[in-house]
């Protein structure tokens, strides 16, 4: 499987023999690897590979298709050729075409980068070239104009959005370890149950950062989000409100039977220019359900940078521990002793 609107680079093994009963000691054949789309139109991918077979002999052949322009959307047949090459002569013509099978050609309209996932660096090379068009060509980026209308704006922004966290492909990948951290604040939290807390989700050195996206989970019967606020100073804070691009802000309570979570994707968007240092990325509200306590799992982080370069990252996951709430003191039972005034001792003289 493939997808479409990008270059292609595919490998296919290709096994040669001889099996005639004509025997020249050895023969030149010509190997030419061909694709069919559904309507039946043939081009060649690899044309004429040249192969020297003795008698008898076996070749395993290992043919690259390599192709600059994008591939279209569509199913495509994929067959191999052998002739031979000369004066020799092939006694059996109906065994020299083996097909492979189909490779599918999908569209994944948003995957700017080629890398077979629409995510938050795709989101951000996008949010570069926002508000470009073929009479603005310093911002105009074809692949960033996704309904190939000559301009990239807000019905571009939609299909990105629509596909977003979409995958085809391998896919990327970030490594940990790095100085750059993305982290639950605080790390800790004890709350009683039935009350109303927050958290922060911070970044600590970064460098440029343009964009973000991240996954946070947590056990449903201990806590529930009840909404993400994006906090006066935050780090993506945009010059104008108009340049902060809220891809994705998915709150699900019931992602599965024992789990919330929390998706966020953030970008900025041109004119502004990459944060540098540490800051707050989000503010999380939650609601203590019952005692317990459950990890807040960050996941699938991603950090971009104004190039949308890969920000390698690690992550800090936090903690939050639900009590039972205090028991409030009870009245004493029975009768109580009557007030006797100032200095009084309760106590009252019978005769």
């Amino acid at each position: 499987m493939r997808w479409g609107g990008q270059p292609v680079s595919m490998s296919f093994n290709v096994t040669v023999s001889r099996t005639d009963t004509y025997a020249p000691p050895m023969v030149w054949a010509n190997v030419t690897l061909k694709r069919t789309d559904a309507a039946g139109t043939e081009s060649v991918i690899v044309d004429h590979y040249l192969v020297f077979l003795l008698s008898s002999e076996c070749w395993s052949l290992n043919l690259t298709w390599d192709e600059t322009e994008t591939m279209q959307e569509g199913n495509w047949t994929i067959s191999a050729f052998i002739e031979s090459v000369g004066k020799y002569y092939d006694e059996n013509i109906t065994n020299n075409e083996a097909f492979d099978g189909t490779v599918e050609a999908m569209e994944l309209r948003g995957d700017i980068d080629g890398d077979g996932e629409v995510d938050i660096f795709d989101a951000v090379t996008f949010a570069g070239h926002f508000g470009g068009g073929l009479d603005s060509p310093e911002l105009y980026d074809p692949d960033c104009d996704l309904n190939g209308d000559g301009y990239i704006d807000v019905y571009d922004a939609i299909i990105l959005a629509d596909n977003f966290g979409e995958s085809i492909g391998p896919g990327s990948g970030l490594s940990c370890g790095c100085p750059t951290a993305v982290s639950i604040y605080p790390a800790e939290t004890v709350i009683n149950q039935g009350e109303v807390f927050s958290l922060n989700i911070t970044v600590t050195n970064a460098t440029d950062l343009y964009g973000y996206e991240l996954k946070l989970y947590y056990d449903n019967t201990v806590v529930n989000c009840t909404g993400i606020e994006f906090p006066t100073g935050h780090l993506l804070e945009p010059t104008s409100p108009e340049n902060l691009w809220i891809i994705k802000q998915e709150i699900d309570n019931n992602y599965n039977s024992t789990h919330g979570r929390i998706w966020l994707a953030i970008s900025l968007l041109n004119p502004e220019t990459g944060k540098t240092g540490n800051g707050t990325l989000a503010r999380i509200n939650f609601k203590a359900l019952t005692p317990g306590t459950t990890t807040l799992t960050l996941q699938d982080v991603k950090l971009g940078d104004s190039q949308a370069q890969p920000i390698q990252t690690e992550t800090i996951n936090g903690t939050v521990r639900v009590n039972w709430p205090p028991e409030t003191p009870s009245k004493p039972s029975g009768p109580t002793s009557g007030y006797t005034g100032h200095g009084a001792t309760g106590l009252q003289a019978s005769q």
